[in-house]
């Protein structure tokens, strides 16, 4: 895709999401093709978008989107046509949302970023037997309950799913495994754009701020101490681009592992400094860093935070007994 091009797609993106109701950014975002954008030009979709939501505090429910398209050809789901939904254990740590049941029947207690009652189809992970399956549901889904999630970022507009529904398909041993882990990888890559959208715009108001705001007569972003928080933050920062930038040239676990890692580290650092510079403006409600830190916050714990995702990537080098290459330099 030429500059220019890109640039285009990216306005428009962009003037789709202002301009949508919160409740209706889902369908707009299907009317506007960005479910077609994401079949042929994954990268550009998901850049476009979740960089987009990270720079500005905005949500979608594509993430499910994003995490569902591994597994739509296993039951002929058209994600142009259908809209898909998909439960997960949410950003806290726990079990899994699923129980299975006899004949079928499955026992949902999870979190979503989509309103899954209007959904036509729904994956959700679980353990059985002692082993990771994936469950795939149909409609109708109005028996769920979808209840909204206030919590720390309630603008992330998360829902609890709860109830009990029949299982379509249950996919088992080898190929759960390889299915959830696509889903995860897809998921992974997504947040890391929008933890680097995130980290730009921390990083943006503590420049703008250091640069406008005075002591002694000068601005205080002359100061030493302040330049070396934001020097730190913009190193993290170009380290977290590198990093989801090469996770689209490989397209495996691993990258799309570290692009989520060193962007949930970028968005750590990158608010911590920005709060030190930002100084009492920070705290108060008018100022507008507070959102992109509750969503740091959130985003960085959903599908493993970066100390979590740091310790199973350690923990896999040592299964594994050998040294590999993460990142070609």
């Amino acid at each position: 895709m030429r500059n220019d091009e890109r640039e285009m797609l990216r306005s428009g993106l962009q003037r789709v999401l202002i301009e949508s109701e919160p409740g209706s950014v889902g369908k707009a975002l299907r009317e506007f093709g960005w479910i077609d954008l994401l079949l042929h030009e994954p990268a550009e979709a998901v850049a476009s978008l979740f960089e987009f939501q990270g720079a500005t505090s905005m949500t979608s429910p594509m993430l499910d989107v994003v995490m569902f398209q591994p597994l739509a050809d296993l039951v002929g789901t058209d994600l142009t046509k259908e809209t898909v939904g998909l439960i997960a254990p949410g950003p806290s740590r726990g079990t899994l949302p699923t129980s299975l049941l006899a004949d079928g029947a499955v026992a949902i207690d999870g979190i979503a970023s989509a309103e899954i009652g209007t959904c036509d189809w729904i994956a959700v992970p679980a353990i059985a037997d002692g082993e990771l399956v994936v469950v795939i549901v149909d409609g109708p889904l109005d028996t769920l309950s979808c209840e909204p999630v206030s919590g720390l970022d309630p603008w992330l507009r998360l829902h609890r799913i709860g109830g009990t529904v029949t299982a379509h398909t249950i996919v088992r041993g080898g190929e759960a495994a390889a299915l959830w882990s696509a889903a995860t990888a897809a998921g992974r890559r997504a947040l890391a754009h929008e933890l680097v959208g995130g980290a730009r715009a921390m990083l943006a108001l503590a420049v703008e701020h250091a640069s406008t705001r005075e002591q002694f007569g000068r601005a205080v972003g002359t100061f030493q101490a302040l330049k070396h928080r934001m020097a730190d933050a913009k190193v993290n920062l170009t380290a977290a681009e590198a990093a989801v930038q090469e996770s689209w040239v490989t397209m495996d676990a691993t990258s799309a592992l570290l692009a989520k890692l060193w962007a949930g580290r970028a968005s750590g650092v990158g608010a911590k400094h920005a709060q030190q510079v930002l100084a009492g403006m920070g705290f108060t409600w008018e100022h507008p860093f507070h959102r992109y830190l509750r969503r740091a916050v959130l985003l960085d714990a959903t599908l493993g935070s970066s100390r979590d995702l740091a310790v199973e990537l350690g923990a896999r080098l040592v299964r594994d007994g050998l040294p590999q290459v993460l990142v070609d330099l």
